[in-house]
């Protein structure tokens, strides 16, 4: 009767050579993966580790191989990355459901709240003028007058919450409107804090759906740049070269050491939003040498 082969009949060849090497002394004992078969049929992985055994004068005279089913392990790290891919996808959505309600609860915000704020406030600011005398106590007019800038803080306030929710200039505009008016807010709510901008890119060389990606990475190395490095100045630079779209902020603050990190940087959720985009994202800091952000995606090898 005919021996079976241990091993599928695509793989009969390759498996010859293999052992063909291995006497020669041409592969390494290391290891090799290998498919095999059982009695019945199926197949299934092993890796083999295998070592020769030599006489006096360093010859050949037989070889000695484990044979290890890894099959388990290999479905195993199948169904691990299977299961990474997925939760990176199902964070990707949630990412995006997130990014569409703060531009829906922005939208409501802007075109209900803020609009009945400034209403009152106009109305308020009709009956104070009105109120020049004729019998109109003082008093009464220093109150609606105290009134209306609690109302005018309302409206400021509202109109923070909106801009941080979703820019509306985000939409209307594009993302390099967007920066020019975040930066110069930014200036105006840090006195003595300065952006430097470099942007190499044209509005329309940007893909639409990184654009929220790249503001919210400005938003939060921006703040943490001045609440956590004390900085005075950050270098934000946006340009693309040939396929590679590449934004950076660097600033001049204490900085630390990456691997002792404080709570509250946000750096996971950078990182997390840059990779799902498809980008790789990189942090670079030192004690007193400031920190620099980067995020860069090869446009043409996007997910």
């Amino acid at each position: 009767m005919q021996r079976r082969s241990p091993w599928p009949p695509e793989d009969h060849a390759k498996r010859l050579e293999t052992f063909r090497r291995l006497r020669s002394g041409r592969l390494p004992s290391s290891g090799i993966r290998a498919r095999y078969l059982r009695k019945n049929g199926e197949r299934f992985d092993v890796f083999i580790v295998n070592s020769r055994l030599l006489d006096p004068r360093g010859r050949i005279t037989g070889l000695v191989a484990s044979v290890s089913d890894f099959t388990h392990q290999l479905e195993t790290g199948n169904a691990l990355r299977a299961s990474t891919a997925q939760l990176k996808s199902l964070t990707n959505q949630l990412l995006a459901v997130e990014e569409r309600e703060r531009k829906r609860i922005s939208r409501e915000l802007h075109d209900s709240l803020g609009q009945t704020l400034s209403a009152l406030k106009y109305r308020l600011e009709e009956a104070s003028n009105a109120c020049g005398g004729d019998g109109c106590r003082l008093a009464v007019k220093k109150k609606l007058g105290t009134a209306g800038r609690v109302l005018g803080n309302a409206i400021n306030e509202v109109r923070s919450i909106v801009s941080d929710l979703r820019p509306s200039i985000l939409d209307d505009l594009g993302l390099l409107s967007a920066i020019g008016w975040f930066c110069r807010d930014f200036e105006r709510a840090h006195p003595g804090f300065r952006v430097a901008t470099r942007i190499r890119v044209a509005e329309t060389e940007l893909p639409e759906e990184l654009k929220i990606i790249i503001f919210r990475l400005l938003q939060e190395s921006l703040r943490n740049a001045v609440e956590h490095g004390a900085a005075g100045r950050a270098t934000l630079r946006l340009a693309k070269r040939g396929a590679l779209l590449e934004f950076s902020v660097r600033d001049d603050g204490t900085g630390f050491a990456p691997k002792s990190v404080p709570r509250g940087f946000g750096i996971l959720g950078m990182n997390e939003r840059t990779e799902l985009s498809g980008g790789t994202f990189a942090l670079t800091s030192s004690p007193d040498k400031g920190t620099t952000v980067c995020a860069t995606w090869q446009l043409g090898a996007r997910r």
